[in-house]
């Protein structure tokens, strides 16, 4: 059997370092293309910084990225690579659609010019309609992503596929701005944690789980790619921020205080799985607790090597 080529855009990051770390286990021929090498990042702290090929190139160099695969053949694209944090694409307009936008063209202008046959995946996180588009940098920055990946398929017969996370968490996360990595790390230092409506929630999804979700989506894509575009790995099952709160403070078992603050005008809406079940046969195997329990060991064992915010 053929090894498989696999480029993963946005290797240092938590989703790219965590699927890099299936498809290697699943003896795909991994390689990385990042900024610039070195630093604390996802792909570090998973001890595979050394063990794949890294290009460093920027996505918003059409020429790099021409080289790039002028000078490879990969069977495969997956493109993790650009700005994920919500707040920070408020505060930074330009910089968010050059990144998440124009990284997508480049990136797809270069695969039909040098390498028409490789598969490309581009993720994102769960938007849906209700988002308030005009106020959300990051959600518009992504939803024009998309429709330049469909662009390029149709246009040109590229093999693109979207495909949406719901909120990842995971060991080896070092955004600890994200509720889960912040909320344990509150929690392992004893100090108080405000929670903002005690009944909103959320959908979460093991980032283990997601991982292997991008091996059956290539793997798929191998047999057939009719349909595929769209799919959504993410948990059939909402969890209230109290309530992951509480197991939290429980798993770390700190008595750490939780504060009840007023509520937060985010409504996040049911996501269905039901396709992503029937089409590559993925669902979610990991339960929230024994995630959960995985994941506050990793990061009562790390967090040393992180820099933990102070209040």
């Amino acid at each position: 059997m053929t090894t498989k080529k696999v480029l993963i855009t946005g290797i240092s990051g938590f989703l790219g370092a965590w699927s890099a770390k299936v498809l290697l286990e699943n003896k795909f021929d991994v390689y990385g293309l990042v900024r610039k090498k070195g630093g604390l990042s996802s792909l570090s702290l998973l001890d595979l910084d050394t063990k794949i090929p890294l290009i460093v190139a920027n996505l918003r160099n059409l020429k790099d990225l021409e080289a790039i695969f002028q000078e490879n053949e990969f069977d495969y694209c997956l493109h993790f690579a650009g700005l994920t944090n919500p707040a920070y694409c408020k505060d930074h307009v330009h910089e968010t659609f050059e990144a998440n936008v124009a990284g997508v063209w480049n990136l797809l202008e270069a695969i039909q010019k040098k390498s028409p046959q490789t598969k490309t995946v581009v993720s994102s996180s769960y938007l849906t309609e209700q988002h308030n588009m005009e106020s959300s940098p990051y959600a518009v920055s992504k939803l024009l992503g998309e429709w330049i990946a469909k662009t390029y398929s149709k246009r040109f017969g590229l093999t693109v596929v979207n495909v949406r996370n719901s909120n990842c968490f995971g060991p080896a996360d070092v955004h600890l701005e994200r509720i889960i990595p912040s909320t344990i790390l509150l929690a392992l230092n004893r100090k108080k944690i405000s929670v903002f409506n005690e009944t909103n929630a959320r959908n979460f999804v093991y980032v283990k789980d997601v991982a292997k979700g991008y091996l059956h989506l290539l793997n798929a894509m191998n047999r057939n790619t009719a349909d595929l575009d769209g799919l959504i790995f993410a948990n059939d099952k909402k969890t209230r921020i109290l309530d992951l709160t509480q197991r939290i403070v429980k798993l770390t078992e700190t008595n750490a205080p939780i504060e009840l603050l007023g509520k937060s005008h985010e409504e996040t809406p049911e996501v269905s799985i039901t396709p992503t079940q029937e089409k590559i046969g993925w669902s979610p195997s990991y339960s929230l607790n024994d995630a959960l329990t995985e994941t506050v060991e990793w990061y009562r064992g790390h967090r040393n090597q992180l820099s933990i915010k102070k209040d």
